[in-house]
């Protein structure tokens, strides 16, 4: 079985860290890249082959809302969104996130959070599209 590729995008070192933490206990995916913002984010996935994105919706230097449309309309990878604000998952599902969960909670969502990532890298099995916090 080929490793699942995750480019992790947030401009928080912290949460990119919990977020490694978390991919690290599984050996079938593999962080291959992070990025703190939209431009570094671009840069990495040119330069590397990703199979799924964790997405922040904050970013400091571009909407994550608009990145995530970019990524779905060119099919690009699958895409889990990690935010501070809930408020706008719904609008990420519909944009074509797989799922959808919140920083502050995301340490104790693991199994889950894993789940969605296969699931967004076309792994997984159930429903495609589900809100998570």
């Amino acid at each position: 079985m080929n490793l699942i590729k995750v480019l992790a995008i947030d401009d928080s070192s912290v949460s990119r860290q919990v977020i490694a933490l978390l991919l690290a206990n599984d050996r079938d995916i593999d962080l291959a890249a992070s990025a703190s913002s939209a431009q570094e984010a671009w840069e990495e996935l040119q330069n590397n082959n990703i199979d799924v994105i964790t997405l922040d919706l904050d970013l400091p230097d571009g909407d994550g809302l608009e990145m995530l449309e970019l990524l779905t309309i060119k099919d690009t990878c699958g895409v889990v969104v990690v935010s501070g604000d809930d408020r706008q998952h719904k609008l990420a599902i519909q944009l074509g996130a797989t799922a959808c969960f919140e920083k502050l909670t995301l340490i104790n969502e693991q199994t889950r959070f894993l789940s969605a990532i296969r699931e967004a890298a076309g792994l997984g099995k159930g429903p495609r599209r589900q809100t998570m916090h």
